[in-house]
């Protein structure tokens, strides 16, 4: 697997992994181009080895003065549980560490129980709740860690 940061080359690719793994709410092309345009985003992607290199993951953080939000977490479907999302978390909390990040926030429905023992691993806390957030109705779990 390599790992790597994004570019506006890769929004199509994240897009369309994006809608795989989100089906109820997938983001567009241009959102997500939008999104690494912004000052501060952060995005790695986590591809197959060659000669293939297939998009099988990656974040989209937000950082703004000491802080940082993930945005998303996808991993295609056909490499869940492979340590994928472990991996792509660590190597961005790595980089928000270097850039002198502190507190880093997100949310998560609280139906997404893979999602959240990843974070629960990661020593992330439950610090709010957003009742029926998600179109699906499931409430969004909002999380922190100082890193």
């Amino acid at each position: 697997m390599l790992y790597q940061s994004a570019t506006s080359k890769d929004t199509e690719n994240m897009a369309r992994l994006h809608g795989e793994t989100f089906s109820h709410e997938p983001w567009s092309k241009d959102f997500i181009g939008k999104l690494l345009n912004r000052p501060g985003a952060l995005a790695l992607l986590a591809k197959s080895n060659p000669p293939q290199s297939t998009l099988t993951g990656f974040i989209l953080v937000q950082c703004a003065a000491d802080e940082a939000e993930i945005l998303t977490i996808a991993v295609s479907p056909d490499h869940q549980r492979q340590g994928i999302g472990t991996k792509l978390l660590e190597g961005a909390i790595k980089h928000l560490t270097a850039q002198n990040i502190t507190n880093l926030f997100l949310d998560v429905s609280s139906q997404n129980h893979p999602a959240l023992a990843l974070y629960d691993r990661f020593g992330f806390m439950e610090c709010g709740n957003r009742p029926n957030y998600y179109k699906d109705g499931s409430d969004a779990i909002l999380m922190a860690k100082a890193i």
